[in-house]
């Protein structure tokens, strides 16, 4: 049987997997997995991006070794008997999050965990409940600090904001739901528009207080 050709990034993929399975790195630096979060505007490609990144992680064998990688179910999907119009709802799916990176904090279970949405955002929901006035300065500045507590938030070693030009979005969001031609809660034209201000806020929030976090713009590429 012929073994295909390695490529560059799987080269790469595997020294960083065998970093970080050593037993020196786990003892000394990181008795947990490495945690990443990717959070950003609907429809920008985020949950397709780590299906893809599931699939790539799991076929990097070291000696029949598989990456035990983690990526827990988006925190909205386990609130949906909460309304999203509902300040609760994005409590409850950041709650969600920050339970799983609690327990997980103190294992090593797995060599790498993938959040759906998690901390960061959870600031950026919370910033737009609050410029939609769903909340109030004082409330919205309570959740932001709650979620974004320095005991958890040194955690997640980096996050990707994977954002896209609003208009690109919702086309995308119609292009998924072709059954009805009805938007979503927090996809019609104007809320996303309103969500990307809110998630360009958290970037340079958080890139300002100099935070590791990425942005990625998939406007321009094929996420289907």
């Amino acid at each position: 049987m012929k073994i295909p050709h390695e490529t560059n990034i799987e080269k790469r993929t595997m020294t960083m997997l065998r970093h970080l399975r050593s037993s020196e790195f786990r003892r000394e630096k990181l008795s947990r997995p490495f945690i990443v979060e990717v959070t950003g505007l609907p429809d920008s490609g985020k949950s397709t991006i780590l299906k893809r990144i599931d699939v790539f992680l799991r076929r990097q064998r070291n000696d029949e070794q598989e990456c035990k990688i983690l990526i827990p179910q988006e925190g909205t999907k386990s609130v949906r008997n909460i309304p999203r119009t509902a300040f609760q709802h994005s409590v409850a799916a950041s709650n969600y999050a920050l339970q799983i990176l609690l327990q997980h904090s103190y294992s090593i279970d797995y060599d790498l965990l993938f959040f759906d949405r998690g901390l960061y955002d959870a600031w950026c929901f919370i910033e737009w409940l609050h410029q939609k006035r769903r909340l109030k300065k004082e409330e919205s500045k309570c959740f932001k600090s709650f979620f974004t507590h320095e005991g958890w938030l040194k955690n997640i070693d980096i996050c990707f904001f994977v954002m896209c030009d609003p208009k690109v979005a919702a086309d995308r969001n119609r292009k998924d739901a072709f059954l009805t031609k009805k938007a979503g809660v927090r996809t019609d034209s104007k809320t996303i528009a309103e969500l990307y201000s809110a998630f360009m806020t958290g970037y340079n929030y958080f890139k300002n207080q100099g935070t590791p976090v990425v942005i990625i713009d998939t406007s321009n590429l094929d996420i289907g």
